[in-house]
């Protein structure tokens, strides 16, 4: 998903206009290796719900764009 993300979203690229913006991966344990994606992980994970919570109070945008 990311490698289609970064191959059509050129502005994620560095020197674009949008390489500054976040992106997380949200997972209980697997990791994208890439300096542009920050993973979050819950390995021992208690509900969806929970770990979404979790995972916005780390998140210091204005906006949250959730796939």
């Amino acid at each position: 998903m990311f490698i289609l993300l970064f191959k059509n979203w050129s502005s994620l690229k560095p020197g674009g206009k949008h390489q500054n913006i976040p992106i997380f991966l949200i997972t209980n344990k697997k990791t994208f290796n890439d300096l542009r994606v920050q993973n979050i992980q819950f390995p021992n994970e208690i509900s969806w719900s929970d770990d979404m919570i979790e995972t916005l109070a780390k998140v210091k945008t204005k906006y949250v764009l959730y796939l």
